[in-house]
């Protein structure tokens, strides 16, 4: 279907009687033409197919016990079909606690996301 240019006054659909067809075809042909471009679209997932893994720092320091508190990273794993979110904080940033935190949040979903 070919959408009609855009022009000044073109889609000013209150001169149209609503009750006869051809107005109403016309108005039907005319409102794709002026709907707003979405700029992005929302990507879908099947089940298990994929999960989002993050660090998120918080933005204050957390008691972390005997005295002491920081800033220690949060790993953040999202759900790609289901969105369910899991967090885990890590004692820091190495590739063992890492792989650590990605193994206990996975082992809470029972498997796959």
């Amino acid at each position: 279907m070919k959408l009609p240019e855009a022009d000044a006054g073109r889609h000013d659909t209150s001169c149209l009687d609503p009750q006869t067809n051809a107005d109403q075809d016309r108005v039907r042909d005319l409102c794709p033409a002026w709907l707003p471009v979405i700029p992005v679209s929302r990507t879908t997932y099947q089940t298990g197919e994929l999960a989002q893994c993050d660090l998120w720092f918080p933005p204050a320091d957390v008691p972390l016990g005997h005295g002491q508190s920081g800033r220690p990273p949060v790993l953040v794993m999202v759900a790609g079909y289901s969105r369910i979110i899991a967090a885990r904080m890590l004692p820091t940033r190495t590739t063992d606690a890492l792989t650590d935190g990605h193994w206990k949040l996975l082992t809470c979903w029972n498997g796959a996301p």
